[in-house]
């Protein structure tokens, strides 16, 4: 299905009509479904948590942005949601506790 993919920056789908193609042009057709792009379903929880107080948290690998993270951030921007970004180091160890600070 056209859309699943990660995609480009440039492609204009943001997850909403008339610009994604896979919302399906159904207007009863509130939340995402097995047949809907990410984008579209990712768009869907990120205004859900906007209409509720929400944010997002954006995890930054080597201080970059993958694709579809640029894509998520340009839909938040769209939304109005609050983004948090946590940057994590090339040298970042998982098992290695973090320790938060403010």
């Amino acid at each position: 299905v056209a859309g699943h993919g990660e995609g480009s920056v440039q492609e204009t789908c943001r997850g909403s009509s008339p610009h994604c193609s896979c919302w399906l042009g159904d207007p009863c057709c509130r939340r995402p479904t097995i047949r809907s792009c990410w984008r579209y379903s990712f768009r869907h929880h990120q205004q859900e948590a906007n209409d509720t107080g929400g944010f997002m948290i954006q995890v930054v690998e080597e201080r970059v942005l993958g694709a579809g993270q640029q894509i998520e951030e340009q839909m938040a921007a769209d939304v109005g949601i609050k983004v948090f970004k946590l940057s994590v180091p090339a040298n970042f160890d998982a098992n290695s506790p973090i320790t938060l600070s403010p």
